[in-house]
């Protein structure tokens, strides 16, 4: 049976909040004759996820893997959104650090992905982990969420990690957005730590970013 209307029949049949008849025919394809291909896989597994079955999920991925499915960098995109849903946040950080070494291509997504929740749910010792973890595979980070973690650590007070990372992000030619610079300077002109102030403006200036008003 071909792959692509039996994608469209169990994507709808997802779409619709119907997965357990989305699952029947997907078993169904198992049969002789029949074959189910990566991307009906993804769109299964993507449905779990989003309905809180990401244990499910996770033993789709390793059934790929016994059939010989190769899952792209979309499945494990998608696995890795479970997970953080989840807050399931170890075990995305141990599948980034582990694929690339299996042999697996990660984009900038799939970091972005666990990123963003650790961001959003306030792990910023982790996001700092993850974002070490990037830059030593030479992965640029994208600027929103860089801008959103530093943000984060300024208002929680840890202002010597966020200069330290706005350095290292903007030696790597990482533009952070105007209000970045103006949050980090005005926290530590309040913990009365004019120096590093003056360092941080000074560094500003050098690379051709216009203060705002204070």
């Amino acid at each position: 049976m071909d792959a692509i209307p039996m994608f469209s029949i169990t994507h709808g049949l997802c779409r619709d909040g119907r997965l357990d008849e989305a699952k029947e025919i997907f078993e169904e394809m198992k049969g002789p004759g029949l074959r189910s291909d990566t991307v009906i896989y993804t769109s299964l597994i993507n449905w779990l996820c989003r309905s809180g079955s990401t244990d499910e999920a996770i033993e789709l991925l390793k059934e790929m893997k016994e059939k010989e499915c190769r899952a792209d960098e979309v499945t494990f995109n998608v696995i890795l959104g479970g997970l953080c849903r989840e807050n399931r946040y170890s075990e995305a950080f141990e599948m980034l650090e582990r694929l690339p070494n299996d042999g697996v291509y990660l984009n900038k997504t799939s970091y972005r992905i666990v990123l963003n929740c650790l961001c959003k749910d306030g792990e910023l010792e982790k996001a700092l982990e993850l974002l070490v973890l990037m830059l030593h595979r030479g992965c640029v980070p994208h600027f929103g969420t860089s801008n959103e973690l530093l943000v984060r650590l300024c208002k929680a007070g840890n202002t010597s990690d966020a200069a330290t990372l706005l350095f290292g992000l903007v030696d790597m030619g990482f533009k952070p957005e105007p209000d970045t610079w103006t949050v980090l300077i005005d926290l530590i002109l309040r913990e009365r730590k004019l120096l590093p102030a003056f360092q941080l403006l000074h560094k500003m200036l050098t690379k051709d970013f216009k203060p705002t008003c204070f």
